[in-house]
């Protein structure tokens, strides 16, 4: 990577700004692009050992990518109760990795 004057690493950190709408319907496109690389793949190998890979590997991000739309979800259930009692509530949840803003009024429907 790119170094300084002082021979020091220079960190670029990039931030992508997501709703937790947008995260959920992000999730929904991997799955189902997720599923459909799978179901190539499947076609496409030829032994029984390689379909059993390339299904275990589709289901296994499948899993993960729904694990994180669920975990979305929680977090705005929770920001959303946090508010709703009158406490000043987080509002970033993570998306792998990714952190996700959240507007208050628009989980509270203020």
């Amino acid at each position: 990577g790119a170094r300084t004057a002082g021979g020091r690493r220079r960190t670029v950190t990039v931030v992508l700004a997501l709703t937790v709408d947008s995260a959920k319907n992000v999730a929904l496109l991997v799955l189902v692009g997720v599923l459909l690389v799978g179901f190539l793949a499947f076609k496409i190998t030829k032994s029984v050992t390689q379909k059993a890979v390339s299904l275990l590997l589709t289901l296994g991000v499948m899993l993960g990518v729904w694990t994180q739309r669920s975990n979305v979800s929680s977090c705005a259930d929770k920001v959303k109760a946090q508010a709703a009692a009158g406490s000043v509530p987080n509002t970033t949840c993570t998306f792998f990795g990714t952190e996700v803003t959240l507007s208050v009024e628009s989980l509270t429907g203020s």
